[in-house]
């Protein structure tokens, strides 16, 4: 009808989206977590040391191109269906955040999903109990979380979070 607004045209969200879409959301991403857990060794030799990839042979080219196509469909199907702010909001404070707690891989990406997760639900109680937009309201706290553990760790307040000192002449 006239008043109804068209999907195809209103902004999407989370709490909005449909279950056909948050079904076909969840089926794309776990394609996606399994291509890159099991080619996760290739993906960072190329990704962190190009030089040496080319030396051992890797067809640098190809495994480049695999990995932004999967940041491609991560991000579209996001989009779709959570919105660009929530979307882009996941995809940088939460990684940020853990860089900042976290020295290898494995453990950036497992704190990384925590914070996530974590901030996440959060923002949902949030948004429920104050009646505040759920987007905004996620990527906000996501956003307060990375500028308290930058505050903490560039006063030093948690031992071992102090900057790196630069090497002494």
């Amino acid at each position: 009808s006239a008043t109804t607004p068209s999907t195809a045209t209103t902004p999407s969200t989370v709490v909005t989206t449909t279950d056909a879409n948050l079904r076909l959301l969840a089926t794309v991403l776990g394609v996606v977590a399994v291509l890159l857990f099991v080619l996760r060794k290739e993906l960072l030799l190329v990704s962190f040391d190009r030089d040496m990839a080319v030396v051992l042979g890797k067809r640098v080219a190809w495994w480049e191109a695999l990995l932004y196509l999967l940041i491609g469909v991560t991000i579209s199907f996001g989009v779709m269906t959570a919105g660009p702010l929530v979307t882009f909001g996941f995809l940088v404070a939460p990684p940020l955040t853990a860089r900042l707690l976290t020295r290898h891989m494995v453990s950036f990406s497992l704190l990384a999903a925590c914070i996530g997760g974590a901030t996440a639900f959060a923002g949902f109680y949030c948004s429920y109990r104050f009646d505040l937009p759920l987007g905004a309201t996620d990527v906000v706290l996501a956003c307060l979380v990375l500028i308290v553990v930058a505050a903490v760790r560039q006063a030093g307040w948690v031992a071992g979070m102090a900057r790196p000192r630069p090497p002494s002449a």
